[in-house]
């Protein structure tokens, strides 16, 4: 989508996507649906605030169009469903940096809010709701589904965009920030009762700071040259985000298994017709 943002602005795919780790759980697949824009002579807060409109729009057209099936899933699966999906159409994104929400999570350690457990080997929420961690994040550290599922709720269950993640946590086409270039531009999208919907983040645009990236992240160049001469023979600022469709579907249903929104899941170890 890069190549032909180069050529006609503002583009986008939607097609299979698959998953390469070894992910089993109600959130994920090993191929799956994926809605990718791709936007051109744009800066982050532009891309932020084109997945926030991307989100509203189509909770706002599922509310005016299909109020009848969210009845129905309402009754039987989400029972405050329409406000869940109000409360996005009509609401405040919030934007938190990585590093304000590590020094939150830190806080609520030293406060008692959140345990840390070294010998349990998991991260988890117990029954009463307190969430238990493995260790002690870090910086650099990927937060995990549990604990975005905290922060959202501990930020009042509005949709909030996690912004600003460690250059060593994200992938190499990711542009630096330019006033820390330890972090890089990119941000997750977390909702209510699911975590991460969406993510996105500027492209780098300069070709020596990506020649730069993908050495430490030893990426090979061959094979890439045509990604590399974008960047040599004339660019832009640039960057897209990415929507699982299974995701969007589950949180505009209320349904909580991301295999019963998709007819033929594929999971690790079962690929069916």
């Amino acid at each position: 989508m890069e190549t032909f943002a180069h050529a006609f602005r503002n583009v986008y795919t939607f097609g299979p996507t698959f998953r390469a780790e070894n992910s089993n759980t109600s959130r994920h697949l090993v191929e799956f649906w994926m809605i990718e824009p791709e936007m051109a002579f744009i800066g982050f807060k532009d891309l932020m605030m084109n997945m926030e409109l991307f989100l509203k729009y189509i909770c706002g057209r599922v509310l005016e169009e299909h109020r009848d099936i969210l009845d129905f899933f309402a009754t039987f699966y989400e029972k405050d469903l329409l406000e869940k999906l109000e409360k996005i159409r009509d609401g405040r994104f919030l934007k938190k940096r990585y590093d304000e929400c590590l020094r939150f999570l830190l806080g609520e350690i030293e406060c008692g809010n959140i345990v840390v457990d070294t010998k349990g080997g998991k991260t988890y929420r117990m029954e009463s709701g307190v969430l238990v961690l493995e260790k002690t994040p870090e910086f650099g550290d990927d937060f995990g589904s549990e604990i975005e599922k905290y922060l959202v709720e501990e930020f009042g269950n509005q949709p909030v965009f996690i912004t600003h993640f460690p250059r060593k946590l994200k992938s190499f086409y990711m542009r630096l920030d330019r006033e820390n270039p330890q972090l890089m531009e990119a941000c997750d999208l977390l909702v209510a009762g699911m975590g991460e919907l969406m993510g996105g983040s500027m492209r780098e645009e300069n070709l020596t700071i990506l020649e730069e990236v993908m050495q430490e992240k030893n990426v090979p160049k061959e094979g890439l040259e045509w990604y590399s001469d974008m960047r040599k023979y004339g660019t832009m600022p640039h960057g897209g985000y990415g929507i699982g469709f299974e995701r969007l579907v589950c949180l505009v249903t209320g349904m909580k298994n991301i295999r019963d929104v998709i007819p033929f899941p594929r999971t690790p170890n079962n690929c069916f017709a």
